[in-house]
């Protein structure tokens, strides 16, 4: 974590900067407005002891906190995993624990306002693949017509968590073996690159 996150971090656990009172405002009020769901403005009226904090500590502490609360979603962390980098700020105790137990709380909104705004491609997680042959026609003449029927599953992207996506195709042998061809090339381009 960056320093200015573990300062802020660390300013929470100073009982005299942060009150109980406004302690628990700090944690919840940060986590809301790293969702959205509340304004500054809005949440400085619903908290008047997070208002008589200095406003540099608790302008700073919040920001650590949603730093802290993106950072653990964007990695999936369960709240248990939050104790080392506490630790490293020195916020310890019952403190520590009512972090951990918010981050738990709004985990799941978290990850999916992180979905939902971030932008990564899919990532194939699977393919299967059918050969259709004809054999005959309705003149009863024999074709030797023989077609590829690709299924290729996708994950990740701008698809909700553990969702998938199918992309069917059908291609002729030449059709396939072009497509082979081409992953086989840009396969030796990449290991190229990553041997440099």
């Amino acid at each position: 974590m960056p320093e200015a996150t573990l300062i802020g971090l660390s300013k929470l656990g100073d009982e005299d900067l942060f009150p109980a009172a406004a302690f628990e405002q700090a944690v919840e009020g940060a986590a809301l407005l790293t969702l959205g769901k509340k304004s500054t403005g809005k949440l400085l009226k619903a908290a008047p002891d997070l208002v008589a904090v200095a406003g540099e500590h608790s302008k700073s502490s919040m920001a650590a906190l949603s730093s802290l609360f993106l950072e653990a979603a964007k990695y999936n962390a369960e709240a248990s995993e939050l104790g080392s980098v506490l630790d490293e700020a020195q916020l310890e105790g019952a403190r520590a624990k009512a972090v951990g137990a918010a981050y738990a709380k709004h985990r799941a909104e978290l990850r999916q306002q992180l979905l939902s705004t971030a932008f990564s491609y899919p990532q194939i997680v699977d393919v299967q693949w059918r050969l259709d042959q004809r054999a005959r026609t309705k003149q009863l003449q024999r074709v030797g017509d023989n077609r590829f029927l690709i299924s290729i599953v996708t994950a990740g992207g701008v698809l909700s968590e553990g969702e998938r996506s199918t992309v069917e195709f059908v291609c002729t042998k030449e059709e396939l073996q072009d497509l082979v061809g081409k992953l086989k090339d840009a396969t030796k381009q990449v290991d190229r690159l990553l041997d440099k």
